[in-house]
């Protein structure tokens, strides 16, 4: 018996899949991600680097809501830079939502940035794309220059 997972579940799967090897991304909660914020003006930079899973999720969209969601409208553009970003997961995917709902309330736009084909084919396939700004790096250094320079 697989002890990796409870019987009930086993027993759901059937005899010949309740053998057959699973493989499970190891847990990365909060380990690898680097969050660093930026302003300038009315505008915001957010730039993740990393992989956006788990309680790092929670904690990029609790240092968001805190620098954005203050009672007062500081701005009107966040940036969100995923181009550092190597994988995220459901919970991420979950923190991008959480992320988009705060800024509305705070009457700011959230403009995703510089994502990979990868997580693009993902955003696309959960309907992101129809949800969120997306644009590429290059086009969020011309739009804002001031909070994309080195």
């Amino acid at each position: 018996m697989n002890t990796d997972f409870p019987a009930s579940r086993n027993a759901r799967r059937g005899p010949k899949d309740a053998m057959a090897p699973r493989t499970l991304r190891p847990k990365t909660e909060a380990d690898g991600m680097e969050v660093k914020i930026k302003e300038s003006g009315d505008q915001l930079l957010v730039s993740l680097v990393g992989e956006f899973v788990g309680e790092a999720s929670v904690q990029v969209q609790n240092a968001i809501r805190k620098t954005v969601d203050t009672g007062v409208r500081r701005f009107a553009v966040v940036w969100l830079d995923l181009s550092g970003v190597d994988f995220v997961d459901s919970v991420g995917l979950g923190t991008l939502m959480g992320v988009k709902v705060t800024c509305q309330r705070c009457k700011a736009k959230l403009i995703l940035v510089g994502p990979s084909d990868e997580l693009i084919a993902t955003l696309v396939v959960v309907r992101f794309t129809k949800i969120f700004e997306i644009v590429s790096l290059r086009e969020a250094q011309n739009r804002a220059p001031a909070l994309f320079q080195p």
